[in-house]
């Protein structure tokens, strides 16, 4: 029983350290999230930040419009999907421009290119003026869409009265282009690598800081085209199209990244950015606070009884009770004691024959038992049976047994069909 607990406890170890090995390496986690380790995460900027003194990072699990008012930290969106961006919860729109107005600097960073499924989703979803907005190089079946729908005959949409609100229902969510309300449109171009397989690179603008990398490995299609009118300073550009820029609103900034490659741990790794990363999340209100939102990657904050028992310091009683739990089933499974032999049960009362028995072992000898009994039958019994018995006892000895006495007489009874009773 002991060895079968030994391998119980074997296999659930063995479970657990694949589970650590495998949630160690990252790639559960969505893309460029500050928990992914792997080389598409953005662990190891996160981490570093911790190591600067004066810098604060911490992660943010929760609706980006519950961010505190008054923030004048750096709030980092990284892996931001460009199709998601066209339709961004007004509510979010709203708190971002608030919290740069304010002193904050507020970083997107865009995943590379639009997938089939966000294209799909984003096209289903827009009208035909929204279509002369983009241009999607490389993408026939978008624009021929769109031309169905200009060249359509309009047909007047049927008026229907809106359902009433459902008392206590959460309240209606409206999307806006994030990128209209800053004055950017989001474009797509095809990149074609060269004769070596490599992309072209981001190049540093003319008048930025010297200290700068003048090259930056880029991997994204995607590109700025901004409204002259909303005063938009270049950072980097590629092939002559901005893929980095950044605006002041109030006292904070807005920047924008057409890919987040050069915050993964890669990049780190392979061509780090310093200069860079470090002006980047210096906000101009210099709050010293690093927000990373993992809410718009689908990380969620857990408000479950674990997370509960983490904030509250309650780790090592769990793991205590836990403890208890399993030596509490080991002690089930095998017993480190013998269990106690059951006793007799004791009888305190007497039985209606004991004061009868207790006479007779007093008054009556043990080799006389069979003879007394023998006498007491007598006087019930019928002379022929007597008379069988007498003859069968007559050829025992004297001082015969009374177990042998009474079995004589019996035999002798069997045969001729008498009874003798039967001692207890």
């Amino acid at each position: 029983m002991i060895l079968l607990a030994a391998l119980v406890v074997l296999l659930l170890g063995g479970i657990a350290e694949l589970l650590r090995m495998r949630i160690s390496r990252g790639d559960v986690y969505p893309l460029y999230s500050t928990y992914r380790a792997d080389p598409l995460g953005t662990k190891a900027f996160y981490e570093s930040l911790e190591l600067v003194p004066g810098a604060r990072a911490q992660r943010w699990l929760r609706e980006p419009e519950k961010l505190p008012a008054g923030m004048r930290g750096t709030i980092v969106f990284a892996g931001v999907n460009s199709a998601g961006w066209l339709r961004t919860d007004r509510v979010t729109a709203k708190k971002l421009d608030s919290l740069a107005r304010g002193g904050a600097r507020v970083v997107v960073t865009f995943k590379a290119g639009f997938g089939e499924r966000e294209l799909k989703r984003w096209r289903d979803s827009r009208t035909d003026d929204d279509y002369s907005k983009y241009n999607f190089a490389g993408a026939p079946d978008f624009a021929a869409h769109a031309l169905e729908k200009r060249d359509a005959p309009e047909v007047a949409p049927e008026e229907k009265p809106e359902p009433p609100e459902k008392k206590g229902s959460r309240k209606k969510q409206v999307f806006v282009d994030a990128g209209e309300q800053w004055g950017v449109k989001i474009v797509t171009r095809i990149i074609k690598p060269d004769d070596d397989g490599r992309l072209p690179p981001a190049v540093r603008s003319e008048g930025q800081p010297g200290e700068w990398p003048g090259r930056l490995d880029w991997m994204s299609e995607l590109y700025f085209d901004t409204d002259k009118s909303a005063d938009w300073r270049v950072l980097y550009t590629r092939e002559g199209r901005p893929v980095m820029i950044e605006r002041a609103i109030g006292t904070g900034s807005i920047v924008l990244a057409a890919d987040s490659f050069f915050l993964s741990n890669e990049a780190l790794q392979r061509a780090r950015a310093t200069s860079l990363l470090a002006w980047l999340v210096t906000a101009p209100g210099g709050d010293g606070v690093v927000v990373f939102d993992e809410y718009h990657l689908g990380m969620t904050e857990d408000h479950g009884v674990a997370a509960l028992a983490r904030r509250y310091g309650l780790t090592g009683a769990a793991c205590l009770a836990m403890l208890l739990a399993v030596l509490w089933v080991w002690h089930r499974m095998a017993l480190f004691v013998p269990p106690p032999a059951d006793e007799d049960d004791e009888h305190a009362g007497y039985e209606p024959t004991a004061g009868l028995e207790a006479l007779l072992r007093r008054s009556v000898p043990r080799a006389q038992v069979a003879r007394v009994c023998l006498d007491e039958w007598k006087k019930t019994a019928s002379p022929a049976d007597i008379a069988r018995v007498d003859k069968a006892l007559a050829t025992l000895e004297r001082n015969a047994s009374p177990w042998k006495i009474y079995t004589t007489a019996r035999e002798a009874l069997r045969k001729s069909g008498g009874v003798l009773p039967r001692p207890k």
